[in-house]
């Protein structure tokens, strides 16, 4: 996906957008660890999408040290597209599918989503001796 000037939006910042769209305004050490990516490339990622205009840096409240990385209106607009994307998408491959498919894949999506879940909070506490 491309932004409105025409600048491609690699993987990488395409995951930090929709990061920032669900979880709002982040430090960007919260950011590293969250995508899983070293700080300076959270650095580097910040800066390409700061100059295309889809985040902002503010103050961090809690430090005023530190700063946090925000989606702007338009960092918003790009996210919101993602997921419009995804929806369509979705639509198109579930298009022939019959009610009763739709309704278990549904069901198991979201019970794989759930366990999915609740194994991660767990690699979280523990570790992944965990696993």
């Amino acid at each position: 996906m491309t932004v409105d000037d025409g600048v491609p939006l690699d993987e990488a910042c395409h995951r930090m957008v929709r990061h920032l769209s669900f979880r709002g305004p982040m430090r960007p050490s919260a950011l590293s660890d969250e995508l899983g990516t070293g700080r300076s490339n959270v650095s580097k990622m910040v800066k390409r999408l700061e100059t295309s205009g889809l985040v902002a840096r503010e103050p961090d409240p809690g430090d005023s040290r530190a700063y946090r990385v925000l989606l702007t209106p338009a960092g918003l607009d790009v996210a919101q597209r993602f997921y419009d994307l995804g929806d369509r998408l979705t639509d198109q491959v579930l298009s022939d599918w019959d009610a009763a498919d739709v309704e278990t894949y549904t069901r198991l999506t979201e019970r794989f989503a759930r366990g999915a879940l609740s194994r991660a909070e767990e690699i979280r506490r523990h570790g992944l001796d965990a696993v």
